[in-house]
Order: C-alpha cells, then structure tokens, then sequence
C-alpha cells in the first residue's frame, strides 16, 4: 500500500478513494466505518471518563455548605436530583442493563488488549528491530497528486 487514499479496513483495501471517482458502494461503507469508529470512541470515552462523560461540567450546590461540586455517579445515586445525565451515557447503559454479556465481553476485551499492548511493548523494548520493509514499486502517486492539485 502506497500513500494513496483508499477505503481500508484492518489493512485490507477495499475501495479506492479518488477525486470524483469514488463509487456509492466506497462511500457508504466508508460512512459505516466511520459510524462503527464514532461508538467506539464513545465506548472508550465512558471507560475513561464515566463521570465526565455522564455528566460534564454540571455543580450541584452541597446542602449545608453550599459550594459547588461536580456530580458524579456517586452523588446521582445519593439524591442530587439536579445532576443530569447525558444523552450518551444513559443510552449504553439501558444497554449494559439490557444486554449484561455485551459489558461483560467489552470489560474481558479491554483486558485484552491491555495485555497484548503490554506484551507487545515488552517485545519492543527487548527484542532486535528488523529492517522495515520498503515498497521499491513505481505506484505513480506523482501524476496523481499533479492532478488532483491542478484546478481545470
């Protein structure tokens, strides 16, 4: 694969995205690529941030002392009725609570990918580098790249 702009998923190419010569088919599973990345980045945001995904930068006032605080998950389940819940995270969890072995297999998931980074890691650090492949193959991205910035 060259530095041409293509339509690739897991390193295998699927279409080729040119200038007004994209097909329909290239474009819509190219918006579903997209959409499917967008909710796991949504995922990963809830798992980093609970909190600041479910809530964002809402206080609640503290009865007694009256300073603001951020809400949080545990302050929700105490009574803070003024903290409101994002669109977002109340939607994945009508989906955890609905469909537990879908948070289950995300929570092993994440594990696993935890520990193959780290061995991966590991691996880097100790381990001989080989020398990186080099594509030597004329892919002619010279004369597309005259031609896409020609203005005609």
């Amino acid at each position: 694969m060259g530095s041409s702009p293509s339509g690739s998923v897991s390193s295998v190419v699927l279409y080729a995205l040119k200038a007004r010569q994209t097909s329909p088919q290239a474009l819509l599973v190219m918006c579903n690529a997209i959409s499917y990345i967008l909710l796991a980045l949504c995922m990963a945001l809830l798992t980093i941030a609970p909190d600041y995904t479910a809530f964002g930068s809402q206080t609640v006032a503290v009865e007694g002392s009256g300073t603001p605080r951020h809400c949080t998950l545990s302050r929700r389940e105490n009574g803070a009725a003024s903290c409101q819940i994002s669109v977002i995270a109340a939607f994945f969890g009508r989906i955890a609570v609905a469909m537990p072995f879908f948070s289950v297999a995300y929570f092993f998931a994440n594990w696993a990918f935890i520990g193959k980074f780290c061995v991966v890691f590991i691996l880097g650090l100790f381990c001989q580098q080989r020398q990186p492949f080099t594509d030597t193959a004329p892919d002619g991205d010279d004369e597309e790249e005259i031609g896409l910035l020609a203005f005609n």
